[in-house]
């Protein structure tokens, strides 16, 4: 398995990938959001940026289910969505989900990835 070269691109879905091998092992119930992109798709078409300021934007509606949006606020002065997940479980249920894609996404060393 090759890793990510130094200037590689590293594309969003890689990063998708990687958080739902993370996500499988807690057994957390969720599904990838169609938001801006569909984030497994077969061609990447967003890039994950190399030094991102990562905000969470958690939306409850009143279906079951949150979606969390993982955007990029650096250098932007809109924020720009990176990945959308939609858990399927309230928050209440969901939080230690939402707590472990937080920790995963703030400790990801890019460049350790798979390359696309």
């Amino acid at each position: 398995m090759q890793t990510q070269s130094r200037h590689s691109t590293v594309w969003a879905r890689q990063v998708a990938r990687a958080l739902s091998k993370h996500l499988d092992r807690f057994d957390c119930d969720f599904n990838w959001a169609l938001a801006h992109e569909d984030n497994l798709s077969k061609t990447p078409t967003r890039a994950w940026p190399s030094n991102p300021w990562l905000v969470f934007q958690v939306d409850e509606g009143p279906a079951s289910g949150i979606h969390i949006h993982v955007l990029n606020r650096a250098g932007c002065v809109t924020p720009e969505p990176l990945v959308t997940l939609k858990f399927k479980a309230p928050l209440q249920e969901a939080k230690s989900c939402v707590g472990l894609v937080s920790s995963f996404l703030e400790n990801l060393d890019p460049r350790l990835l798979p390359s696309a």
